[in-house]
Order: structure tokens, then sequence, then C-alpha cells
């Protein structure tokens, strides 16, 4: 399962060699060449040079080593009201099967890449960069909304099919799959729930698999 799961992976080049990375999120495939991941965290802007990053390009690389480049000549198509981003390629690839039918109390996890732990998910030499382990979390369905809108900081989604669960997250893990104990995709990991939400707040939200594919 883990090998389905890929990390967004921004890198600092110097003469096309690889300097140092910063991890984006996570993302996964819902067929076997859509890929999707949460539009914060990859958007036009991520292709931009800036002071931290000199890169024309971005990397997806899972745990096995298998390694895509994209850039602006992908087929990519932003979606800002329900945070995704998708991109369909040429290629065939392993992707997770789906669920819409979800449960309150439902037992869930998701995986993926948090950033502050880069040092020990990542090791780099020579040019070339491993991925030594994907981070699990576990927990159960909390809410299920039908309806939900928030404009919080680079996430605005407008009316839209959420599941939260009744534990937090960190930067890193948006992007990636919410799986229930089949190990079948029911969201992507967009959000932490803003303050005013009364028990929600603070709890990490996912986009339903329906507003998805």
């Amino acid at each position: 399962m883990k090998e389905k799961i890929w990390c967004i992976i921004r890198p600092n080049l110097e003469n096309g060699e690889i300097l140092n990375i910063g991890i984006m999120g996570t993302g996964f495939f819902v067929s076997e060449n859509k890929f999707v991941t949460a539009h914060h965290l990859l958007n036009e802007s991520v292709f931009v040079k800036n002071k931290l990053y000199n890169n024309d390009y971005i990397i997806l690389q899972n745990i096995l080593g298998n390694r895509i480049k994209i850039d602006l000549h992908n087929n990519i198509n932003y979606y800002p009201d329900k945070d995704l981003t998708s991109i369909v390629f040429d290629e065939k690839f392993e992707y997770f099967e789906m669920e819409e039918n979800v449960n309150k109390n439902e037992e869930v996890k998701n995986l993926g890449f948090p950033s502050a732990h880069i040092k020990d998910l990542f090791s780099i030499k020579n040019n070339k960069f491993n991925i030594n382990k994907v981070v699990e979390q576990n927990g159960n369905i909390l809410e299920v909304i039908n309806n939900f809108s928030s404009r919080s900081n680079d996430v605005n989604i407008e009316k839209k099919k959420v599941i939260v669960t009744n534990y937090a997250s960190f930067i890193g893990f948006s992007g990636g799959p919410l799986l229930n104990k089949k190990g079948k995709a029911i969201g992507m990991m967009s959000m932490l729930v803003p303050k005013g939400n009364d028990n929600l707040s603070g709890k990490v939200l996912a986009i339903s698999i329906c507003e998805i594919v």
C-alpha cells in the first residue's frame, strides 16, 4: 500500500544538481493515470523560482524510488473551491480503489510525509535521495458534513462534502488519501478545521472522494 503514496517534493537546484529539497505534501492516484493532491500545496506558484527554491519542476516520488517530474507542460487542472489539483498522465500507475459510502465513528487512517520529520524521512547522497519511510495516522470519523464552506489562510472550500476525523494532523500530510479499514480511499486530506467550529476545531478535514472523482 505504501508504494501508492507519493511525496511531493520541491527541489532547490544549482547547475542542474539538487542542493536540498522541501516536502510540499502528499498525493495519490485515483485511477491508473489520474493523480490528485491538495490545491493549497500544488498550484501555479510552486513553479515560480524564489529565494528558497531555484526550480522549474516538481518531483513526485514513492518509497520504491519511482520518480515523476512535473512542470507546467503537464496536464494539470486546478479546483481551488474543493482544494484539489489533479494531473493526468499518459503512463499508468498503481492506484487506490475508492469508496463513497462512509459512516460516523468508522475507523480510518491516512499516510503521508510530515515535513517536520524530513531528516528521518529522507536521505540524500550523490545528488540522489531516498524515502526511508511513510508515516501513518489512525483514528475515527468524527463527523460527515455535506455542505461545508471555509475560507482559512490558503484554503477556500465552497459547499463541499467533507469528512472530519477525531484527530489533528501536520504539515506534509495534506493531499494524501484518507483510507477506510479496507484500504479504500474515502477522501483527500485537506486542512485543520478553523477555530469557532464547536468541537470540530483543530481536527483534520478531508475532502470526500465523491467530490474528487
